[in-house]
């Protein structure tokens, strides 16, 4: 990833993903790798490779982790999102 990638993730407001499948795709956007996600998370990278939405118990540690850049409705929007 660039710098200026980097950057844009940092500073502009991310989208809220449509379906929770596409939160991995955020997550790893966010957090670089599977290895990063598993070491914020709690759990093993091959955990997070079988993950098809991320477990409700890892999102407030994936929070924290991302200085609020994350929000819940970010990670599990199903889960959290508005209707």
């Amino acid at each position: 990833m660039s710098i200026l990638n980097a950057t844009y993730l940092y500073m502009a407001k991310l989208p809220i993903p449509e379906n929770p499948e596409d939160a991995i795709n955020l997550l790893l956007a966010v957090f670089g790798t599977k290895s990063n996600v598993a070491a914020i998370a709690g759990v093993t990278k091959g955990a997070v490779s079988h993950w098809k939405v991320i477990p409700p118990k890892a999102i407030p540690y994936l929070v924290d982790a991302s200085k609020k850049k994350l929000t819940p409705e970010h990670l599990r929007p199903d889960l959290f999102g508005s209707r």
